[in-house]
C-alpha cells in the first residue's frame, strides 16, 4: 500500500506540468459504483427483461449511456472484482486459479491483492477523495485482514469481505453427505488425497478378511485412514463457505455479526451507502462510494415485504429489492442536489449462475438477434457469462444514448482518472507488450466513447482477452471472436454443469480457433467456416498473435486464491486477535456474535 500511494502521489505532483488541463481546483465529481452479483445481461427491464420490474435502473439507462456489449475480465466473481478494481487482469495480480478455486474460496484464505497495486479507491484517495464502500468484497482478507477494504485506500467499510453462498442461507438441505461428498471429489489435491485413503482402506479391509493382516494392525491403520478422511470432510466444513459461521459481516476490520442475517441485509447495506454520501456531502470534499451487492448471489433473500411482488418469482423478487436500493441512493443524490456532480456507473461482475435453475438469471438477448439467447453462463466464456449489464450517468454525456462499441469493466479505472483530472495510467500495448508492472492497466479511457468524440467505425480495444483461470481462452478483435478454448456442458440443454455447480471453462480445445461475428451472431450459433471467410481466416491469425503477445505480458505472480487457508485466519467474533485462543474456538465451534 505504501509503494501504491508512493507511485500515485508522484503521478499526481507532475501531472499540473505535464497536462495543462488538469487542476485541483476544478470542481471534481464525485463517483458512485453501484455493482451487482450474478446479475445476468437479460435481468433488466432496460436490457429486455419484461418480467422483473427495474424502473430505477431503467432511469439510470434513460438518462446516461447504456452498453450493449459491455464485457467482465473474467466469467468468475474475484477475478471480475479485482480487474475492476485495478484495471488489469486479475491473472496479473494472482487472483485468479485452475487447480484448487477459481474465487477465494474461505475467509481464512491468507491471500489478498498485493498492497502495492494502485486501486480506484487508492487512486482517489491520493487525490483528496473521502472513500467508502458498502457490500460485497470477494478480493482476499489476508492475514488478521491485512487485505481488507481498508489496505486498499478505503476510509471506511461495511459489508461482507467474502460472498454470499448457499450456507449463509442455513438451509440445511443444501449440506447432504452427498454434496459434500461431491465438494470434495471435485478438489485437488485433497480429491486425490480422498481416493487414497478410499482405496487403501478397501484393500486393508480385504487384507484382513483373508487373513493377511491381524485385527490389531487393521484397525490402527483403519483408524488413521478414517482419521485423514474426516479431517478432509472437516476442513472444507469448517473453514470453507460451506460453513455458515464463514458468512461474516464486518464493520471496518471488526466483524460484527457470525453468521450474517440475511433478510435485511439490502436495507442496512442501503442504509450505510446513504449514511456515507449524506456524510461526504456536508464535508465540501469530492467522494467515492462503492456499491457491491451482496445479491442476487445465491442464498436468495428479501425483507418480508419484499416477497412474492415479482412475477418472476423469488429471483425477481431479489433484483426488484435490488433495484429498490438503487433508488434509494439516486433519490440521495436528487435530495442533496449532487445528482450532475456524481459520476454512475452500473454492471454486474459476472454472468447469472445457471446451475441454480429458478435461483439465478437470465442471459438475455443482444439487439442484434432479438430471437436468441446468449450461450453459456456464469464461468463460462461464452457470452452469457461475460456479456453483463454497463450503465454510466454524467451530466457530460448525452442522455439516453446506447452504445454497441465494445467496452469491458477493466475500462472503469482509466475513465474514472480520466474523469476526475489524475493521470490516465499507462496501457500495457504501449509498452509492447512487455511484462506490465503495477500501474499498467490492460482498460482503456472511455471518455471519448461516452462523450461522444470516438469516430464512426472505431473501437475503444483493438483486442479484448477473455480468461478461463490463468490462460486466454478467448479473443475479441473487432466483430469476431475467436474461442481457442470452451466448456464442456454437462446439461447440453441448459448449457450447464449442475453436478459441478460451474463448468470447466477450458475443457474443449479448439485448434483452429472456433470463430463468429458476433455482431451478427452474438448467440454464438454458427461458427464461421475459415476456408470460406478470408477476412475471419485473418483476424483468427491476428488473435492468435495477440493472444501471445498478451500472455507474454504477464509476469507470474503465485496465485492467491490457492494459498492454504489457515485455521488460525478464520475469522472468529469475540477473538480479534490470531492465536491459539482464537484456533481452539474456531475448532470448537465457539465463535459467534
Amino acid at each position: 500500500m505504501k509503494c501504491a500511494t508512493l507511485l500515485i502521489a508522484l503521478a499526481l505532483a507532475i501531472a499540473p506540468a505535464a497536462c495543462s488541463w488538469y487542476s485541483y481546483d476544478a470542481p471534481r465529481p464525485n463517483i458512485l459504483i453501484l455493482l451487482v452479483d450474478d446479475l445476468g445481461y437479460g435481468d433488466i427491464g432496460a436490457y429486455g427483461n419484461t418480467t422483473i420490474k427495474t424502473p430505477n435502473v431503467d432511469r439510470l439507462a434513460a438518462e446516461g449511456v447504456l452498453l450493449t456489449q459491455h464485457l467482465v475480465a473474467s466469467p468468475m466473481c474475484t477475478p471480475s472484482r479485482a480487474a475492476l478494481l485495478t484495471g488489469r487482469h486479475a491473472v496479473r495480480l494472482g487472483m485468479s486459479g485452475s487447480k484448487i478455486a477459481r474465487v477465494m474460496p474461505s475467509p481464512a484464505t491468507p491471500g489478498g491483492i498485493s498492497l502495492n497495486e494502485i486501486t480506484i479507491s487508492s487512486m482517489l484517495k491520493a487525490a483528496g477523495y473521502l472513500t467508502g464502500m458498502v457490500g460485497k468484497w470477494h478480493v482476499g482478507m489476508g492475514e488478521n485482514c491485512s487485505h481488507c477494504p481498508l489496505a486498499h485506500g478505503f476510509d471506511s467499510y461495511w459489508g461482507m469481505p467474502v460472498t454470499n453462498v448457499q450456507a449463509c442461507g442455513q438451509r440445511p438441505e443444501w449440506f447432504t453427505q452427498a454434496s459434500m461428498h461431491h465438494f470434495i471429489l471435485d478438489q485437488y489435491p485433497a480429491g486425490m488425497v480422498f481416493r487414497t485413503c478410499y482405496t487403501l482402506l478397501t484393500a486393508l479391509s480385504g487384507m484382513w478378511l483373508v487373513g493377511w493382516l491381524s485385527g490389531r494392525a487393521f484397525c490402527l491403520q483403519a483408524l488413521a485412514l478414517l482419521f485423514v478422511i474426516f479431517a478432509i470432510f472437516w476442513v472444507p466444513s469448517t473453514i470453507m463457505l460451506l460453513n455458515t459461521k464463514a458468512c461474516v459481516l464486518y464493520a471496518n476490520n471488526e466483524v460484527i455479526e457470525q453468521p450474517v442475517q440475511l433478510k435485511y441485509l439490502t436495507h442496512r447495506e442501503t442504509f450505510h451507502a446513504k449514511e456515507f454520501i449524506e456524510s461526504a456531502a456536508t464535508t465540501g470534499k469530492p467522494w467515492f462510494l462503492y456499491m457491491s451487492y451482496t445479491k442476487v448471489h445465491t442464498a436468495l433473500f428479501v425483507a418480508d415485504e419484499r416477497a412474492g411482488v415479482s412475477a418472476h418469482g423469488d429471483f425477481g423478487d431479489n433484483v426488484e429489492e435490488m433495484d429498490w436500493s438503487v433508488g434509494e441512493l439516486l433519490t440521495t443524490l436528487d435530495r442533496l442536489g449532487i445528482t450532475d456532480d456524481t459520476w454512475v456507473y452500473f454492471s454486474s461482475d459476472n454472468g447469472p449462475w445457471r446451475e441454480s435453475g429458478a435461483e439465478g438469471g437470465a442471459c438475455g438477448r443482444a439487439p442484434a438477434d432479438p430471437a436468441h439467447s446468449l450461450k453459456g453462463g456464469k464461468a463460462q466464456t461464452w457470452e452469457c457469462g461475460i456479456r453483463v449489464p454497463g450503465i454510466i450517468r454524467y451530466y457530460k454525456y448525452r442522455r439516453g444514448r446506447v452504445e454497441h462499441t465494445a467496452t469491458s469493466n477493466l475500462d472503469i479505472l482509466p475513465t474514472i482518472a480520466a474523469v476526475v483530472g489524475v493521470p490516465v495510467p499507462p496501457h500495457v500495448s504501449d509498452s509492447l507488450f512487455a511484462p506490465a508492472p503495477a500501474g499498467v492497466v490492460d482498460g482503456r479511457d472511455l471518455s471519448p466513447l461516452l462523450e461522444g468524440r470516438l469516430g464512426a467505425g472505431e473501437a475503444v480495444h483493438d483486442f479484448l482477452f477473455h480468461y478461463c483461470d490463468m490462460e486466454v481462452a478467448a479473443v475479441r478483435h473487432g466483430r469476431f471472436k475467436a474461442h481457442f478454448a470452451t466448456t464442456r456442458w454437462e446439461d447440453e440443454a441448459t448449457q450447464t454443469c449442475p453436478a459441478g455447480l460451474i463448468c470447466k471453462c477450458a475443457a474443449v480445445l479448439h485448434d483452429p480457433p472456433l470463430v463468429f461475428d458476433i455482431e451478427a451472431d452474438p448467440a454464438e450459433l454458427a461458427p464461421l467456416d475459415l476456408a470460406l471467410h478470408a477476412d475471419a481466416a485473418a483476424a483468427a491469425e491476428r488473435m492468435r498473435a495477440a493472444r501471445g503477445k498478451q500472455e507474454a505480458s504477464v509476469k507470474y505472480v503465485p496465485s492467491q486464491t490457492e494459498l492454504r487457508p489457515l485455521v488460525s485466519n478464520f475469522p472468529c467474533c469475540g477473538y480479534p486477535h490470531p492465536g491459539w485462543r482464537r484456533t481452539l474456538a474456531v475448532l470448537l465451534d465457539r465463535c459467534g456474535c
